[in-house]
């Protein structure tokens, strides 16, 4: 998974309901949330025996760089 620079010492604030960086790095906390939603579906299906069909989860980098690996992976489909 790939996040915006710098993400070297990521450093958070809470206030009340807020997540956020103290400012001197980048939170990327969207990919990080889609991520552990995507694993929490998995885990509640599996652990619940709950019926479904066939499942693919697919992570892809450099979302930030023009989605290239998605455009490749769209173009070998």
């Amino acid at each position: 998974m790939d996040t915006i620079e710098p993400t070297l010492g990521i450093r958070l604030a809470i206030d009340d309901e807020m997540i956020r960086s103290k400012g001197d790095t980048v939170l990327g906390a969207d990919d990080k949330s889609a991520v552990a939603q995507i694993i929490e579906v998995l885990s509640v299906l599996d652990e619940n025996s709950l019926p479904h069909g066939d499942i693919e989860v697919v992570f892809t980098s450099a979302e930030e760089k023009g989605l290239s690996a998605q455009r490749i992976l769209i173009s070998t489909d």
